[in-house]
């Protein structure tokens, strides 16, 4: 049996992604492929690449298929700190994943092959890892890529096939410029445009407003979610982090706070609670009670010990995300609007909440109070203390501004 690998950013995966897994699999040579997106790639700018869990579901969409069965996506490298290195992939590969002596290809397209010699630790890539080269008609001279193919089997000992595919003028960078732009885009399999349109992305640039100092530490923070929350959870999450960013931003909080605590409130919800009895012995026994909130308590004790985060508003948010204080800071009221609006919700109430999100915070939440209070007692629960707290603490002031005015 015969594996390839096949990396690449993926963002957005599109068609000709997928053409490149199809053709290599019709060719014969390998019996089945890994499709790796990169966690960081280290020839692409940081700050503008979409984050790990985006793109790798992308990627399991595409070939989640029974006719897909010889395809398995990997997060290996999303998963992994520091750059994505094809030659530390092929190494983990091999010692953890593969049977000893299996042969594993790396699937390249002909642009790759030309330009492999700026690769990290190319010279043992090329040896250990024999090249499945797709040729695409139009991309490169014949003659050229079979003199490079020549030079790098003379001078590396490398060991390179080519085989046929359809040419492509498709290109991630081109696709994601006309979804910002707004236009009509070609070139991406439905489930993937469907996945990309629900999580609204691509769209805009709210990340812009912050360092790429930052930007790596909400990358270092997604890959430690990895390990403690589903894909989906972890999707809200980024969701909700984008949310809360466009929502400081509209009414002048901090992009940086609003970020942290987006992408980390929900950062205990799939953890065992009971096993933190040091945690659960400093929270307000309302919560202890109230288990649908309980997870936002815990994780405003838990942020601390495993991201560092010390600021007491962005734990604060975290704390009273699915509460609220009786008096709410604007944080909190980001963060709490920002998980009930985030793209990929659709409960039956939130246009009007999220239209009203355009141009009034406070309304917004006391919107977002009543539609969840509902819920909660249509399903025979009990709206938490603070939560009654705070509707009526914004009620007034709502009150006291339009009398104002």
């Amino acid at each position: 049996m015969s594996t390839a690998l096949y990396g690449g950013t993926f963002d957005p995966f599109h068609k000709a992604h997928r053409r490149m897994v199809k053709a290599a699999l019709k060719s014969g040579i390998p019996d089945q492929i890994y499709v790796m997106p990169a966690g960081t790639p280290p020839h692409k700018g940081r700050r503008d690449i979409s984050f790990s869990a985006y793109r790798y579901m992308m990627a399991k969409k595409v070939f989640a298929k029974e006719k897909y069965k010889a395809v398995k996506v990997s997060d290996y490298e999303i998963k992994e700190s520091g750059p994505s290195y094809t030659i530390s992939t092929v190494r983990y590969l091999r010692a953890h994943v593969l049977p000893p002596g299996e042969l594993l290809y790396l699937i390249i397209g002909s642009d790759s092959l030309m330009e492999i010699e700026t690769w990290h630790e190319y010279p043992a890539l090329l040896k250990s890892c024999p090249l499945l080269v797709a040729e695409r008609p139009g991309e490169e001279d014949r003659k050229v890529l079979e003199a490079q193919k020549k030079r790098l089997e003379k001078y590396y000992g490398a060991c390179i096939t080519f085989y046929p595919m359809k040419p492509s003028t498709l290109s991630s960078s081109t696709i994601r410029e006309e979804l910002l732009a707004g236009k009509d885009v070609k070139g991406l399999p439905k489930d993937v445009r469907a996945f990309i349109d629900k999580n609204y992305l691509y769209r805009d640039q709210p990340l812009s407003v912050l360092s790429e100092e930052q930007i790596l530490l909400l990358r270092d923070y997604e890959r430690k979610l990895m390990r403690l929350m589903s894909y989906g959870r972890l999707i809200h999450s980024l969701n909700v982090m984008y949310e809360a960013v466009r929502l400081a931003v509209r009414f002048g909080a901090d992009p940086w706070a609003a970020a942290q605590a987006g992408i980390l409130h929900d950062m205990a919800k799939e953890q065992n609670y009971h096993k933190r009895p040091d945690v659960l012995s400093r929270i307000d026994p309302s919560y202890l009670e109230n288990k649908p909130i309980l997870h936002g308590p815990v994780a405003a004790f838990m942020v601390r010990e495993i991201f560092d985060i010390k600021d007491p508003a962005v734990r604060g948010a975290i704390y009273h995300h699915s509460s609220l204080s009786r008096i709410p800071a604007p944080l909190e009221k980001i963060v709490y609007l920002a998980d009930k609006i985030e793209p990929a919700r659709d409960y039956a109430d939130l246009a009007p909440i999220r239209e009203m999100a355009q141009k009034d915070l406070d309304k917004a939440v006391v919107m977002t109070i009543d539609g969840s209070a509902a819920g909660i007692e249509a399903g025979g629960g009990k709206v938490h203390k603070d939560t009654v707290a705070a509707r009526r603490y914004l009620a007034e002031k709502i009150k006291q501004k339009e009398a104002s005015d």
